[in-house]
C-alpha cells in the first residue's frame, strides 16, 4: 500500500506533467499563430510590392511622352515612318526630321513648316507666316507622295528652313521665338505645322494650315 506521503508525491508528479504538457501545447499554438501571422502579412506585403511595381511602371511610361506625330485633321500623315528629334547643331538646339505623306487625293504645295513646343491649339496661320517657318522654295507633293523634311533628300533636296539647313524647333513661350534647347534624352512635347495650298485652288484662295501633335525623346546627333 502507498503511504499518504507517496500518494502526495504521485499527485504532484502528475500535476507537473500536466503543467508541462499545457506549457508545450501553449507554445505550440503560439508558434502556429506566429507562423500564420507571418504568412498572412508576408503575403499581403508581397501583393503590395507587386502592385507598387506595376504602378511605378505605368507612371514612368506616362511620364515619358510617346513617339507621336499625328495630324489633327485627315488627309496628311507623319506617322508612317518614325520621326527624329535631334539635339544640335548648334549645341543642344532641337532639330526635327520627319516624313510627310499626302493622303489628300490632290496635289499640294507646301510653303512653310514650323516645329515648336506649342500645343496644336496655339498654332495660328500667323505662326507660319514668319521667317523661321518659311521654306526657301515650295515643296510639291502629288497624291500619295511623300517628302522628308529636315533632311535634304528627294523633293526637299536643297530646301532650307528659315535660311537654315536643318528644321529647327522653336520656343514659342517667349515674346520673340527662339531656338528650343534641350539636352539628349530630354522629353519633348509640342507640335509640327505646315502651311500649304492645293495646286488646283483658285488664284487668291487662302493658304491652309495643318497641325500635328509631336512628342518623343531627344536623341544625340
Amino acid at each position: 500500500m502507498y503511504s499518504s506521503h507517496n500518494s502526495h508525491k504521485f499527485v504532484q508528479g502528475d500535476m507537473m506533467k500536466t503543467e508541462r504538457m499545457k506549457e508545450k501545447t501553449g507554445n505550440y499554438f503560439k508558434g502556429q499563430a506566429m507562423m500564420e501571422y507571418l504568412m498572412t502579412y508576408g503575403l499581403a506585403l508581397i501583393v503590395i510590392l507587386v502592385v507598387l511595381g506595376i504602378l511605378a511602371t505605368v507612371v514612368l511610361q506616362n511620364l515619358q511622352p510617346p513617339e507621336t506625330c499625328q495630324f489633327t485633321q485627315a488627309g496628311l500623315s507623319c506617322s508612317n515612318k518614325k520621326h527624329s528629334l535631334v539635339s544640335g547643331p548648334p549645341a543642344n538646339a532641337v532639330n526635327l526630321i520627319f516624313q510627310l505623306d499626302n493622303q489628300e487625293g490632290r496635289s499640294i504645295d507646301i510653303s512653310a513648316v514650323l516645329c515648336s513646343n506649342a500645343p496644336t491649339g496655339n498654332i495660328q496661320k500667323t505662326s507660319l507666316q514668319t521667317a523661321q517657318a518659311r521654306l526657301s522654295r515650295n515643296v510639291t507633293l502629288a497624291p500619295g507622295a511623300s517628302a522628308v523634311f529636315g533632311s535634304s533628300t528627294g523633293v526637299t533636296t536643297g530646301v532650307t528652313y528659315g535660311g537654315a539647313a536643318t528644321l529647327n524647333c522653336y520656343n514659342l513661350d517667349t515674346a520673340t521665338p527662339s531656338q528650343l534647347v534641350l539636352a539628349p534624352n530630354s522629353n519633348f512635347k509640342g507640335s509640327v505645322a505646315i502651311l500649304y495650298r492645293f495646286q488646283d485652288d483658285l488664284v487668291g484662295a487662302p493658304d491652309k494650315v495643318a497641325v500635328a501633335n509631336l512628342g518623343g525623346v531627344i536623341e544625340a546627333r
